[in-house]
């Protein structure tokens, strides 16, 4: 697999003796991982008081050529870059793959304009078979996806021009189909159906405590109330 760049791993960290770590680090940006096959990655550890090397078993994994379902052109403007020059322009892919017993799962790429460099790749959830994500970007190039990934529940993601999810919400089908639907001032929003909070929240929600929920109007005169069990 061609190399595009060095990978970055960076943070140095105190392993107590008998103690197990786990350091992630995102391949993608920094290899050509364009092509269908099976592949194995390793990671070698250095230890320089020892001068040493050791290299962890390898694990495998496949890249497999997934469905496109809806691509779009973005201009990201360079924090660098003089007023008034050219963007530079990025490609929002979604795809679907089916490679778990008939799950579909949808999946985001983040490429260059042609296609050929991918920034960061993703997987965004499991979909039904009868959905139909909806994808649209908004006036700050970021990209938001609304798909159903479930009877009655509906999944909702927001990512940005750096391939980030700045946005993570679920949301429950009650009176009205959820969707998504852009404002006057270009912000798109979900309308109908109900939020449901969820531990893969972003930003992560705060539940709300009795003590934190609005108190409730005393009741008009002559007004009924329900008998409380």
């Amino acid at each position: 697999m061609p190399k595009t760049g060095d990978v970055p791993v960076s943070g140095e960290f105190v392993l107590e003796s008998s103690k197990v770590a786990t350091k992630r680090v995102d391949l993608a940006p920094y290899f050509a991982a364009n092509h269908p096959g099976h592949y194995s990655v390793f990671a070698t550890v250095r230890i320089k008081d020892w001068n040493e090397e050791i290299t962890s078993p390898p694990r495998s994994f496949d890249i497999i050529e997934g469905t496109r379902l809806w691509e779009q052109d973005i201009g990201v403007p360079s924090a660098d870059a003089p007023a008034n020059s050219t963007p530079e322009v990025r490609k929002y892919i979604l795809q679907q793959a089916n490679y778990l017993k008939s799950q579909l799962r949808l999946y985001i790429r983040l490429t260059d304009a042609s296609g050929a460099r991918t920034f960061r790749v993703f997987p965004v959830g499991r979909m039904v078979s009868f959905g139909r994500p909806e994808p649209q970007v908004d006036k700050f190039s970021n990209m938001h996806l609304f798909f159903q990934d479930g009877a009655h529940s509906f999944s909702y993601i927001v990512v940005n021009p750096e391939g980030e999810i700045i946005a993570r919400r679920t949301y429950d089908y009650v009176d009205k189909r959820p969707r998504l639907q852009p404002d006057e001032d270009g912000k798109i929003l979900v309308v109908g159906g109900v939020r449901r909070l969820s531990p893969t929240d972003v930003p992560p929600s705060k539940p709300t405590t009795p003590a934190e929920e609005p108190p409730k109007p005393l009741p008009s005169p002559g007004e009924m109330l329900p008998l409380s069990h």
